[in-house]
């Protein structure tokens, strides 16, 4: 598996409130709150940098008193995902017209442009996903 990683279950990016619930940057779970675990990672298809899909299938709490102790404090309290691949893959070609469609979907500006220009300018699935472009 290679980070980053993109949800690609959830294709409603107008009415979510912050598009970074949409990577995972590595397996850690910074949030604390069952609802937001279920709604956001668990069993939620994730497409990462190879275009190998996966889904969380369970997070292990941190076993340190410590961290347990100051779980109130932001990133401190960090469970580790576990993932399954699914043995599925997504194209190229899918993975940016996936892309594509959910930046049309956002609000016109500058920064759409550009980044729709990144997308259909990327090579690989690292570059859609993390906006890599040579």
């Amino acid at each position: 598996m290679r980070f980053p990683l993109l949800n690609i279950t959830n294709t409603d990016w107008v009415t979510e409130e912050d598009l970074t619930s949409f990577m995972l940057f590595d397996q850690f779970w910074y949030n604390t709150t069952e609802e937001i675990f279920k709604r956001y990672a668990l069993n939620i298809d994730f497409c990462d940098s190879n275009g190998e899909i996966y889904q969380v299938t369970y997070r292990i709490y941190p076993t340190s008193w410590l961290r347990n102790a100051f779980k109130f404090l932001p990133m401190v309290y960090k469970c580790t995902l576990k993932f399954r691949k699914t043995g599925m893959q997504i194209p190229l070609v899918d993975l940016r017209h996936f892309m594509l469609e959910r930046i049309k979907s956002l609000d016109k500006s500058e920064f759409q442009h550009k980044w729709i220009t990144m997308v259909e300018n990327a090579k690989t699935h690292a570059d859609i996903i993390d906006g890599r472009v040579d």
